[in-house]
């Protein structure tokens, strides 16, 4: 090999290097810990070398002493580059006592030795045996540490996130590489040999190593990290079927340690309680409280969240090796957040749902029991003005007899009004079984009771199905929705059509409708209400009670029907969509051949 070969592999190895130290000093500068002060270190010595081997002379045996101590030194400085690598791995944790005294006592006495070894022979000369046993003293000082650091950075990516494990597999493998480059070049000394090209080659391969572990580019950060982000979207989707704040914790816990290569996480509520805690004594976590912003220290990670705390115990390598994974973390924490609060949100719904709920069934009691109470007294008073018109008639003059007849007018009335408010809270608080009913049976004989008390009137029934609902309950809705028509037609000559439509979804629609004086827009949702009626004067002996459409709808919601008055030129038309007996039974029948 020339001397103009040899040169460009020198420049070759300051740039190289050179690259490398920048990059660790970039890392420094962000990071600011004692791993990356010592990585800095590491590389600075190589490069420190590499560029003294491109300034200084050839080596010669006439050589000043001055030149030779420079030469010295600069050995001095490359055997710094196993123990500065050692001391960057033995940041992580403590090392065992033995390999700590080896890599400060070798360092030591290498370093003197080399001072006070003669000159080196010249490139290309036979060794004596004193220096054939100091190369192989630095050899084995070197391999000793570089085999120990890569045996702790390997074994320390164990059990690590993707990114943090091939992030210590590369930094390990660099340090075997460099050894067996040193290993080979102690073994040279004939500068022109293939072999000390070859040794070249392993150096720029163990600078490649050294930065792929410790500044791998965001395209290789990204495929080493997939089976991690997969785990990681798959804990983002569970947390949306959760119910629980303790489902999230349980859900959630598992996959935090797993992706931040920890030995534990919890998640905490507001009160700083845990939800879910692996591998935390309750203890550990009392001083939660006192960590509003992100922090990290004793390799614990505590994230603040709006609704809590998540908190990991990190291994030793994570803080310095995962800042990714510490990206990710964050992104899961709001995940976290958003299920948490849809949970909040949920229990606050379900709750105020519930509470509702118990005001309606309160409610119902209450008229329930009001309608209950009051009708054994009006029932007494009908009884005695009875009496009274019966047995004491002749002794009453016109006037008290018109007084007496509007006191009972109204004492029925009052009646009636008791007995609807009775029937229409038992719809829904006593079961009902439900069957086939024949709406047009049922329909022409509803027609035939009103046809005595309203003559005038008449009936268009026309095909009707069969649905499927309580028989009590249906003659209830069709007698409602044709008195409604009859009692507020207008006029005595009323005429009422019943009709029916299947919209093909499993009901049927059954449609009353009259040519009477109709209701104005603005108060079709009204009429449904308790009380509503919009006759101008209250007549107690023609009018309804103003219950019959409450009690119409709630009969019709109570099956899953629903009910509405629809737009017509003459008269009202109301539409009442009820499940269709032939369906239902049909769905039933599938049922039963699947079972």
């Amino acid at each position: 090999m020339d001397a103009d070969l040899q040169t460009v592999l020198r420049v070759i190895n300051v740039v190289v290097y050179g690259g490398v130290t920048f990059a660790a000093w970039r890392l420094h500068r962000r990071l600011r810990t004692t791993h990356s002060a010592w990585l800095v270190l590491t590389f600075l010595t190589v490069a420190v070398v590499v560029a003294a081997s491109l300034l200084l002379p050839p080596a010669s045996p006439d050589e000043s002493p001055a030149l030779q101590l420079v030469r010295d030194v600069n050995l001095i400085v490359l055997l710094c580059f196993p123990f500065a690598l050692y001391r960057f791995t033995a940041a992580f944790g403590r090392p065992p006592g033995w390999i700590e005294w080896f890599a400060r006592a070798g360092l030591l006495a290498v370093a003197i030795v080399t001072l006070m070894m003669p000159a080196l022979p010249v490139a290309g000369q036979p060794r004596s045996d004193a220096v054939n046993a100091y190369v192989i003293s630095v050899l084995a000082y070197w391999t000793v540490l570089s085999l120990w650091v890569a045996h702790r950075l390997w074994r320390g990516g164990s059990g690590q996130p993707a990114v943090a494990r091939r992030r210590m597999q590369m930094l390990a493998s660099a340090a075997v590489v460099m050894n067996v480059a040193l290993l080979l070049a102690g073994a040279n000394n004939a500068p022109g040999s293939p072999l000390a090209l070859i040794t070249n080659v392993l150096v720029w391969l163990s600078a490649g190593l050294f930065l792929l572990g410790f500044a791998p580019p965001s395209g290789l950060r990204h495929a080493w990290r997939q089976d991690d982000e997969r785990r990681l979207r798959q804990a983002e989707a569970s947390l949306m079927s959760a119910t629980t704040a303790e489902q999230v914790a349980d859900l959630i816990v598992p996959h935090v340690a797993t992706l931040l290569g920890g030995h534990g996480a919890a998640l905490l509520d507001r009160q700083a309680r845990p939800l879910a805690a692996q591998g935390f004594a309750e203890r550990d976590l009392v001083d939660i409280r006192t960590a509003p912003e992100e922090t990290i220290t004793r390799s614990r990670l505590v994230l603040p969240l709006d609704a809590g705390w998540l908190v990991v115990q990190a291994s030793p390598f994570a803080p310095f090796f995962s800042q990714d994974e510490l990206d990710l973390l964050r992104s899961l924490g709001t995940f976290i957040d958003l299920a948490l609060t849809r949970i909040e949100l949920f229990d606050a719904e379900h709750e105020t749902r519930q509470e509702l709920q118990r005001t309606n069934e309160e409610l119902k009691a209450l008229v329930y029991g009001i309608s209950h109470d009051l009708r054994s007294p009006i029932v007494t008073v009908i009884g005695y003005l009875e009496l009274l018109m019966t047995d004491a008639a002749d002794d009453l003059g016109p006037d008290a007899r018109h007084y007496m007849e509007r006191i009972s007018v109204s004492a029925r009335y009052m009646d009636s009004l008791i007995r609807d408010l009775l029937e229409l809270s038992r719809i829904g608080r006593t079961q009902t079984e439900a069957a086939a009913v024949d709406l047009a049976e049922l329909a022409a004989d509803v027609a035939t009771e009103l046809q005595r008390h309203h003559p005038d009137a008449s009936f268009d029934l026309g095909t009707l199905p069969a649905v499927r609902m309580n028989q009590v309950r249906a003659r209830q809705l069709l007698t409602n929705l044709m008195e409604n028509a009859l009692r507020h037609g207008g006029r005595p000559d009323i005429r009422v059509s019943l009709s029916s439509d299947r919209p093909g979804d499993g009901s049927v629609v059954v449609t009353v409708a009259d040519d009477g004086v109709g209701i104005p827009e603005q108060y079709r949702e009204r009429v449904f209400g308790i009380f509503e009626r919009l006759d101008g004067e209250v007549d107690a002996s023609t009018l309804g009670t103003g219950i019959g459409l409450a009690m119409c709808r709630k009969i019709v919601e109570q099956v899953g029907g629903s009910i509405w008055i629809d737009h017509s030129d003459v008269g009202t038309t109301f539409r009442v969509s009820l499940p269709d007996a032939t369906t239902t039974q049909s769905s039933k029948d599938v049922e039963v051949q699947r079972q």
